[in-house]
């Protein structure tokens, strides 16, 4: 017989509740992490004076943070939960990444996009991208910004993709 994993609904409502409210505290805890790290860090520090290579440390990061996720994951007991909870840390994460790197581009070459973009500036370009909405409102103008902007298109587009196989499926599985 294969081992069924503990599933959330037959819990005792004390133990569900339990459950629940250690899954908001991690992800609190996450997210006010990632987003003490985006206020501390300073805009115009680089890694390196490429920013092919920021590029690359930032691709690098973001897989070890979806690995540790995958991995902490399988390892729950509640593996449905620790997903939600991973889904939005790893979103967090990449719209925090892809700002960053948008903000430190325009501090270190300010001709970088078509206006000088603050910390917040650099959060709407970073979500406006992502959701592919692009308003055209900031915009790349060199090579190096173009890539950045292709490549958090690719990440946002997968992301929603995965996003939405997985809500699919969870729908298709729910059990009322």
């Amino acid at each position: 017989h294969a081992q069924r994993e503990p599933e959330l609904r037959p819990l005792p409502r004390r133990e569900r509740r339990r459950v629940l409210l250690g899954a908001l505290a991690r992800l609190t805890v996450s997210l006010v992490v990632l987003i003490g790290i985006y206020i501390i860090v300073p805009a115009d520090r680089v890694i390196d004076d490429t920013a092919g290579t920021n590029l690359v440390v930032g691709a690098l990061l973001l897989a070890g943070v979806i690995a540790w996720e995958l991995y902490r994951i399988v390892r729950d007991p509640y593996p449905e939960v620790r997903a939600g909870v991973s889904l939005i840390v790893v979103v967090a994460f990449v719209i925090i990444m892809f700002s960053l790197a948008y903000a430190t581009m325009s501090a270190t070459q300010p001709d970088s996009f078509s206006v000088p973009l603050t910390k917040s500036d650099a959060v709407y370009f970073t979500v406006t991208t992502l959701a592919t909405v692009g308003f055209g409102d900031i915009v790349g103008t060199s090579q190096m910004e173009y890539l950045t902007v292709i490549f958090g298109m690719l990440v946002g587009v997968s992301v929603f993709g995965y996003v939405i196989g997985n809500v699919t499926a969870m729908m298709e599985s729910f059990d009322p």
